[in-house]
C-alpha cells in the first residue's frame, strides 16, 4: 500500500515537536521541584507555634542597633514563588502540548499508511 509523503512528513514533524516539548517541559519541572516550594506540609511545618516561638527568645549583649549588614554584602534571596509557580504553569502547558503533537503524530501516521498505527509505523 502506498504511503502518502505528505501525512508522513506532518507526521515526522509532530513527532519532533512532541520530543522538544516533552523535553523542556522535564527541565521546567526539575526546576521546579529544585527550587519551588516543598508543598503545604512542609510549609505547616515551618511555622514555628507562638509557645514555642516565646520560649527561644534571646535578649540583646550589645550588637549594633540597626538590622542593617555592616559589610554591605546584600544577601541573595530565593526564587520567588511567583516565579516557581510560573515555571510549573509553563511545564504543564507544554506537557499538554507534547500530548497534542503526539496525538497528532499518530493520527497522521495512521492516515498515511492508511491503517491504525500500531505496528510498524515507520516501514
Amino acid at each position: 500500500m502506498p504511503v502518502d509523503a505528505g501525512y508522513a512528513s506532518l507526521s515526522d514533524n509532530l513527532l519532533v515537536v512532541t520530543i522538544m516539548a516533552y523535553a523542556v517541559a522535564m527541565l521546567l519541572y526539575a526546576v521546579e521541584y529544585a527550587f519551588g516550594d516543598r508543598g503545604r506540609v512542609a510549609a505547616a511545618a515551618a511555622v514555628v507555634a507562638p509557645s514555642e516561638h516565646a520560649a527561644r527568645v534571646l535578649v540583646g549583649a550589645g550588637g549594633p542597633s540597626s538590622m542593617s549588614d555592616p559589610t554591605g554584602v546584600v544577601p541573595t534571596a530565593a526564587p520567588s514563588r511567583r516565579r516557581m509557580l510560573a515555571f510549573g504553569r509553563m511545564a504543564v502547558f507544554l506537557t499538554v502540548v507534547g500530548w497534542a503533537a503526539h496525538l497528532g503524530c499518530l493520527t497522521f501516521r495512521g492516515l498515511a499508511v492508511g491503517r491504525a498505527p500500531w505496528g510498524n509505523m515507520y516501514e
